[in-house]
């Protein structure tokens, strides 16, 4: 029985609709937790975390926004 820690990567890609009430500063920040929010679901114990997280692309077309993201995590993977 014990615990082994390992990263491990995961690549995001999140569309979003484009809020116009807000700036492109603020609609990137609200896609970006989205995409936290997701990667969160991947981590169980107290002791796995986000190691790094790395936007790979930003894009702005019309109405949606498209951003590709790179997370590296610490997670057990006994269980």
């Amino acid at each position: 029985e014990g615990k082994i820690y390992a990263y491990t990567w995961y690549l995001y890609e999140i569309l979003y609709d484009v809020n116009s009430n807000l700036s492109e500063e603020e609609n990137y920040l609200m896609i970006l937790n989205k995409a936290r929010e997701k990667v969160s679901l991947n981590i169980d114990g107290a002791d796995e975390y986000i190691d790094k997280e790395n936007v790979l692309q930003f894009n702005v077309n019309a109405s949606k926004i498209t951003l590709k993201v790179h997370y590296t995590l610490v997670e057990d993977i006994t269980r």
